[in-house]
């Protein structure tokens, strides 16, 4: 009689008569949360955790070798200065080119540029078939869609282009794992110096998305394919600024510290007192 009458109230207020299994991103927090104030797990832990949840909100810049730290090989030079230049950058990863980053013929491992050196072959031999070709991924994509393509080809390696097809960074499997594995309270506190209760001094490249979490506890209005503090600035003054350079936005004082050639390198945050 009980059931019966369950039955009848459910059909009644047209309840689900099933149990909602289903396991939300809060449901996921909330448990890892009480796992680690619970001693579970230990932080680096939690933050690997927490970093593989954000996959999917993390921008595939932050991943990124911005393009002016590629070093990219020229079909077009001659082996001693290609040789040269691997010398003076050992890196795993290179890119080759066609006399211009924008123009990438292949992603050539170092293994493979020293095979071929050990077996006194030209150092880009091979280059027509051997070497992989690299995904290529727009800069607006998540970090989820970067090691979704990663993963479904045989490259390790990706170049990032925008919408106008110009190279604007290269992005690796490893650079994407770091990424995980590292960033943390640590990592994060590394790229500012807090001066004083209301002046910070922060690295350009800082995630603005860490920037309001972590330094000042406050959200600007977002703004559309902005990933970095820098780019915020920029976005503000509308123009790129020179050294010494400051805006407001909603109660803080932006002040440009350092340029170095296109890069902002250091800017001065300060609280502004309320009236």
């Amino acid at each position: 009689m009980f059931n019966v009458f369950a039955d009848w109230i459910i059909k009644l207020f047209n309840l689900p008569n099933e149990r909602d299994e289903q396991v939300t991103r809060d449901d996921i927090y909330s448990v890892v949360d009480q796992s680690a104030e619970q001693g579970e797990l230990c932080e680096h832990e939690y933050n690997i955790i927490g970093n593989v949840l954000d996959l999917n909100q993390t921008n595939i810049t932050q991943a990124m070798i911005n393009r002016d730290a590629i070093v990219w090989l020229d079909v077009q030079e001659s082996e001693e200065n290609l040789s040269s230049l691997i010398q003076r950058h050992s890196f795993q990863q290179y890119l080759l080119c066609d006399g211009s980053l924008d123009k990438v013929v292949a992603a050539p491992e170092a293994k493979q540029l020293l095979s071929n050196i050990l077996a006194n072959r030209p150092l880009l031999d091979g280059h027509d078939h051997d070497f992989h070709k690299p995904v290529i991924l727009l800069d607006t994509l998540s970090l989820s869609d970067a090691l979704d393509g990663l993963k479904s080809h045989e490259s390790n390696c990706a170049v990032v282009i925008n919408e106008f097809s110009t190279v604007v960074g290269m992005v690796t499997l490893s650079s994407i794992l770091n990424l995980i594995a590292l960033k943390d309270d640590q990592a994060i506190e590394a790229q500012f110096r807090q001066k004083d209760n209301a002046r910070w001094l922060v690295q350009g490249d800082m995630s603005i998305k860490d920037f309001q979490t972590s330094v000042i506890e406050y959200e600007f209005e977002p703004i559309e394919a902005i990933e970095t503090l820098a780019g915020f600035v920029i976005h503000r003054l509308k123009h790129f600024p020179v050294e010494g350079e400051s805006l407001q936005v909603e109660g803080f004082k932006f002040k440009v510290i350092e340029i170095q050639g296109l890069s902002i390198k250091q800017i001065e945050v300060i609280k502004e007192p309320t009236v």
